[in-house]
């Protein structure tokens, strides 16, 4: 766990340990789990993407993962914990050299 920095003090998350086809997130205020984000790889969107005979299938170097969804507690608005899980996020993939997100 590191800490998350945001509006709220302790608050800490969660990161993956290595790749793999999901990544999950996780913040917690104390043992209270407050937010999450979702990660899908970008393999298995290919799979889910519906085939089209008109264009072939884009295909982009390296690995890429897509945003699925990001939440964060209703009962911890505006604290600017979204936003700080967003840029662990994004940090996590630079250090894991994910070519797109």
């Amino acid at each position: 766990m590191s800490q998350l920095h945001c509006k709220l003090p302790d608050v800490t998350v969660t990161k993956p340990n290595g790749l793999s086809q999901s990544l999950f997130f996780h913040v917690y205020s104390g043992p209270n789990a407050i937010a999450y984000a979702h990660l899908s790889s970008g393999a298995a969107n290919r799979q889910r993407r519906p085939i089209s005979r008109a264009a072939p299938p884009l295909q982009t170097p390296g690995i890429s993962y897509c945003l699925k969804k990001i939440e964060v507690s209703q009962n911890y608005p505006n604290l600017g914990i979204g936003t700080a899980l967003l840029q662990e996020v994004i940090s996590f993939c630079q250090d894991e050299r994910i070519s797109a997100l």
